[in-house]
């Protein structure tokens, strides 16, 4: 038998058996974007279709190396001289994401992962948050006197109008970044409305007792590209809720001046600990 025909068949049933634990573990949003949950399934029906032709292809070779004859004791049969250092790397690199995907189990972003990428509080006026995940895009001639500089009325105008005829501004995961990107856009147009959101508390060096963030991981494509974006919220007794709980808050949006920029937060008037989502991302609304 050839082993290194064997060895390919493996690798092409554990990256097929590797996607379908994750769709059947729900833990695929935990790797990339669910708007690809589709291509996934694609990738599994090939992976699988390659696996069966695999077999074959070991039935054929074995039939060619094992013809109809007595086999004496010097007949050898074995592949061993057609390994190479290239090609036992090669094999190992292909396994490496494979066993890795069944023995380690994954690993949910936190308020470590933030501290380390940054977090993108809602300025106002910045840039939407997918098209900048890491940085804060601000204009420094923004202020409350001349909002016209930052309102673009063709950004975000229908989601704006959908916002503000709602009695309270719920953040479900579907609409968060669109929800967050049009409150950055137009500050202003939602001081005093009700809001209520969901995430994880996260803190900054130089942030009153009274401040926290809640924020959320975003992701794009894939994990790789996963940013954070966060609300201030400030409210007495912020200072006893710990790092990376989950907390869910209603308040009202206002903005303050927090270091050189202006931003919406939130004014927190209830709030409770509660545990994290089955999915703890969200994802913008891609075209």
């Amino acid at each position: 038998m050839n082993i290194q025909h064997v060895i390919r068949t493996f690798i092409l049933f554990g990256f097929a058996a590797l996607i379908a634990k994750l769709h059947l573990t729900g833990d695929l949003g935990k790797y990339i974007n669910v708007k690809y949950s589709t291509i996934s399934l694609i990738a599994l029906a090939i992976l699988s279709l390659l696996f069966v032709v695999q077999l074959t292809r070991i039935k054929k070779s074995s039939s060619r190396e094992h013809p109809d004859h007595d086999c004496g004791p010097s007949c050898d049969h074995s592949d061993l001289h057609r390994w190479s250092i290239k090609g036992v790397l090669a094999y190992l690199l292909l396994l490496s994401p494979i066993l890795s995907g069944f023995i380690l189990p994954p690993k949910t972003l936190d308020a470590s992962m933030a501290a380390k990428k940054g977090v993108l509080m809602q300025t106002a006026g910045s840039m939407p948050s997918p098209s900048f995940p890491d940085t804060q895009a601000v204009d420094p001639s923004f202020s409350e006197e001349e909002p016209s500089i930052l309102y673009f009325d063709d950004l975000y105008t229908e989601s704006l109008d959908r916002m503000l005829q709602q009695p309270t501004i719920v953040f479900n995961d579907f609409d968060y970044v669109e929800y967050a990107d049009t409150i950055s856009f137009h500050p202003y147009e939602f001081i005093g409305k009700e809001v209520e959101m969901t995430g994880f508390v996260y803190r900054e060096e130089g942030m009153a007792f009274s401040q926290l963030v809640i924020a959320r991981f975003i992701i794009t494509h894939c994990i790789a590209d996963a940013g954070v974006i966060g609300f201030l919220a400030e409210w007495e007794g912020a200072d006893t809720v710990q790092e990376d709980s989950w907390v869910k808050v209603k308040g009202t949006i206002e903005v303050t001046q927090y270091g050189d920029y202006e931003l919406p937060f939130i004014q927190v008037s209830e709030w409770e600990i509660v545990e994290p989502p089955a999915d703890p991302y969200v994802y913008p609304k891609l075209n």
